[in-house]
């Protein structure tokens, strides 16, 4: 399971099996469900017994899987996916692609679950691109998707390759304010300025 995503038939012929015995009391009697198998996997402080969802428990350990693909990115599994499905981009934005193996597919599917909680740390800001990397925020992070009507002469600074170092000032380690302020809308800006890189 931490490997392949496991068909939703499988898990559920699973659960089948361990809510039979939990109900039944051998195995030639039919036993009476007295609750649902979703009660009984939800929390014990919410009123269940704190079973493993299997779908969520596999797509947990997937998400685990493309997090180490991510964090480590000089692995043996890294660099042969990197090779083969996202040389261009990066493990959490990479497409499905043509043809993927089903390991690549059963990894991809937790890139929504890691998306949820992953957001980039600002330090010396050189890596970062504002446009696509998750960056602002908290819950989820975001990128910047949005600009002011920026002015004439400070257009050419404007690019898809932009990073996060482009909106510091030069040999510091704070915001340049006045180019911020011109280009990115107050919501965006206040987001930005709450960043101590």
């Amino acid at each position: 399971m931490s490997c392949f995503l496991g068909p939703k038939t499988i898990c559920k012929k699973i659960m089948a099996i361990m809510s039979d015995y939990w109900w039944k009391s051998n195995t030639t009697s039919k036993g009476m469900h007295w609750r649902s198998w979703e009660s009984l996997c939800s929390p014990k402080d919410k009123g269940g017994l704190g079973f493993k969802d299997l779908e969520a428990f596999n797509t947990a350990l997937l998400g685990k899987q493309l997090w180490r693909v991510i964090t480590q990115p000089d692995s043996l599994l890294a660099r042969i996916f990197k090779s083969r499905y996202f040389r261009s981009s990066d493990p959490l934005n990479a497409p499905l692609g043509t043809r993927p193996s089903y390991a690549w597919r059963s990894i991809h599917s937790a890139q929504h679950l890691i998306k949820q909680g992953a957001k980039v740390i600002i330090g010396n800001c050189e890596n970062t691109n504002i446009w696509r990397e998750r960056w602002l925020g908290s819950s989820p992070a975001s990128p910047i998707t949005q600009t002011s009507t920026v002015p004439e002469p400070i257009r050419h600074l404007l690019s898809m390759d932009m990073k996060v170092a482009d909106l510091m000032m030069p040999c510091r380690r704070e915001w340049n304010s006045n180019l911020i302020n011109s280009i990115f809308p107050e919501g965006t800006r206040r987001k930005i300025l709450s960043i101590h890189p």
